[in-house]
């Protein structure tokens, strides 16, 4: 938490000082405005991800602090071990999503291959066609 709000605080300095300081008007606040504001939803979204992954464990370590004769049960450490996993994968299509360069890169590849393999298919479906049409 601490290192998203220095990132924060740093892209909101660095934002300030891109600004020309002469103008007061709306507009050119607008997209610095914008950019924190995407920003701060981003690490928002980040940081309650890792939350989220980090309930079943915390639930675990309090439920052994608690209740120290009695071990939580087994389906709990399988919980709390799947959940970072699960919430890790989350985050990372969750990146994936927030970040238009890259998925607009993997869209036009995933648009270039689709058409390599039709045009594969057309060309053996048309040698198909030639091979019964000779025999």
């Amino acid at each position: 938490m601490i290192i998203y709000s220095i990132i924060f605080y740093h892209a909101r300095r660095s934002s300030r000082r891109i600004t020309p300081s002469t103008s007061n008007t709306m507009t050119t606040h607008i997209p610095n405005a914008k950019r924190e504001m995407k920003l701060a939803q981003n690490m928002i979204m980040i940081e309650t991800l890792y939350a989220a992954a980090g309930v079943p464990l915390l639930i675990l370590i309090l439920w052994q602090v608690i209740q120290v004769n009695s071990p939580p049960p087994e389906s709990l450490y399988l919980l709390s071990m799947n959940s970072i996993s699960v919430f890790s994968t989350l985050m990372i299509i969750m990146l994936f999503c927030t970040n238009k360069q890259v998925k607009d890169i993997a869209l036009n590849y995933q648009h270039a291959e689709q058409q390599r393999v039709h045009r594969a298919s057309t060309v053996n479906r048309q040698q198909q066609m030639l091979q019964v049409i000779r025999h």
